[in-house]
């Protein structure tokens, strides 16, 4: 008997990969095949004899491995205490590989004990879990190693969001009740990892503070506004402004600079244009930025604007759009003026 089956060991050893399951689970050893089949009466009375703990396949997985992969429950529990923290070939664990079925009541077992290994790719659980689109095992295992990157920098985050799985995505970094979404927060600090991955599934949104966009032009974000400004260009929140006209009021030139050509001569729900909103805020260069496109904008009759400027200190912003010779508007579709009070 254990001749025949040294025998077929040697005759199919080097197809393990490429039999059908059926013939490459034979070949497993005991404990292993008990695990992978749910057998768990025979799991128990093999680790009672201390038969075949730890052992490894061909792929160099254990009896814990196979019960995890396939989802077996009370093999893991039996088995969690005699086979954690092992690794494959792959360097995946046992963890990984529930992660990577989606059998979140295994990932619970093995969390606690497992967490925070990484393969030979340098990915996590969750990364796994994540990037193959399993909201429930990912969701066990957020606790555990939500922040964790992998050798590309990359979140479990980026990973479901560069793989479209938007529900892991929420799970991940949740839209919050105002609306704020993980693009808008990724925006807002230049993650552009992150937004890079997040636009194709959550551009476009609104909240009250504006689109993902105007949170990367407030805080002078150039490369996210980069990213972002061929998607999001425009009106941007409830009171129509436009990523040029935060960034302006914010004196953030290199973002005025991208964004002239997209954004110039828009005006908000109070019909403001982006050098307005420079001008209040005190900006010249700004102004001077905008000025050869936003210029003919400027009413210089009205006195009552000037006024404003002259009031809160800005003479020398009133005095060269006052004097400076008003261009041309062929560049832009909107030749209203500017109103004449700062509503």
């Amino acid at each position: 008997m254990i001749k025949a089956l040294e025998s077929r060991l040697a005759q199919f050893g080097d197809r393990m990969n490429t039999a059908d399951p059926q013939s490459s689970l034979l070949l497993l050893p005991r404990l292993m095949r008990a695990a992978h089949t749910n057998s768990t009466e025979t799991v128990w009375m093999l680790l009672e004899e201390r038969l075949g703990v730890g052992q490894r396949d061909a792929q160099g997985m254990t009896a814990l491995m196979h019960a995890a992969q396939q989802g077996h429950v009370d093999p893991v529990e039996l088995l969690v205490g005699e086979e954690n923290g092992l690794q494959d070939k792959n360097g995946w664990t046992a963890l990984m590989h529930a992660a990577h079925s989606n059998h979140p009541e295994v990932v619970e077992i093995l969390a606690p004990q497992e967490c925070g290994r990484r393969n030979k790719n340098g990915r996590t659980a969750l990364m796994i879990a994540a990037e193959e689109g399993h909201a429930e095992a990912a969701s066990v295992l957020i606790p555990y190693e939500k922040d964790l990157i992998d050798r590309q920098d990359k979140t479990a985050l980026i990973l479901a969001a560069e793989a479209g799985h938007e529900a892991v995505v929420e799970l991940l970094d949740p839209t919050d009740d105002r609306g704020v979404t993980a693009l808008m927060r990724a925006a807002k600090i230049s993650d552009t990892l992150a937004v890079s991955a997040l636009i194709p599934i959550q551009k476009k949104r609104l909240t009250h503070t504006g689109t993902a966009l105007i949170q990367a032009a407030v805080c002078g974000h150039v490369a996210a506004v980069q990213l972002l400004m061929q998607y999001e260009s425009g009106p941007g929140n409830t009171c129509n402004a436009t990523a040029l006209m935060k960034a302006a009021s914010k004196n953030h030139a290199e973002v005025v600079q991208l964004l002239m050509e997209r954004e110039g001569c828009m005006k908000d729900i109070c019909g403001l244009p982006a050098i307005v909103h420079a001008a209040y805020g005190g900006h010249l260069e700004i102004v001077k930025l905008l000025f050869e496109k936003e210029g003919h904008l400027i009413d210089k009759s009205n006195e009552s604007f000037f006024g404003e400027l002259e009031n809160d200190g800005y003479s020398e912003i009133a005095s060269f759009l006052r004097n400076s010779r008003t261009p041309g508007a062929d560049d832009c579709n909107d030749h209203q003026a500017a109103p004449r009070a700062h509503e």
